[in-house]
């Protein structure tokens, strides 16, 4: 039975888990996961698209959103290029957690795990609006070729 996908998920949510800048880690709808009560911010989500086999690697599609909530003061914008949120604070970090799971994914480490980043993902920002709250982050969608592995 082939186990990549099992093992790309666990390993991407290690990844994310390892990051102070992300208290949940969930897999599948971004919907679901912001609208659910119980979730701890900031979040990353991953959802892996589709798959192709490509040779002897699965060649996976993978979407990684990253977020927290927006925390708008009542107080009016001293700074106009800042704000009176912290969309900034938020787009930094969250960005710096997509990064840190996209260079892991280039390193000599996941090379020898049997991962590969393939081509240059892009990642872009947005803020939006769920039942619970308003939030801002990153979305990056990206492929990772995984060579077949078969147990028995």
């Amino acid at each position: 039975m082939a186990t990549s996908y099992y093992n790309l998920l666990d390993k991407l949510k290690e990844k994310l888990e390892e990051n102070i800048s992300i208290n949940t880690v969930r897999e599948g709808s971004v919907f679901d996961a912001a609208n659910d009560k119980t979730t701890i911010y900031p979040l990353s989500i991953v959802d892996i698209e589709s798959s192709r086999l490509v040779g002897n690697v699965f060649r996976y599609t993978v979407e990684l959103i990253c977020m927290d909530i927006l925390d708008v003061s009542n107080l009016p914008a001293l700074d106009k290029f800042v704000g009176n949120d912290n969309k900034q604070d938020i787009h930094n970090t969250q960005h710096a957690a997509i990064n840190s799971v996209l260079i892991w994914l280039g390193n000599r480490e996941a090379a020898e795990l049997g991962y590969a980043l393939v081509g240059e993902p892009e990642a872009i920002k947005f803020t939006s609006r769920f039942d619970n709250n308003d939030t801002a982050g990153w979305r990056c969608t990206f492929e990772i070729d995984v060579l077949i592995d078969y147990c028995s």
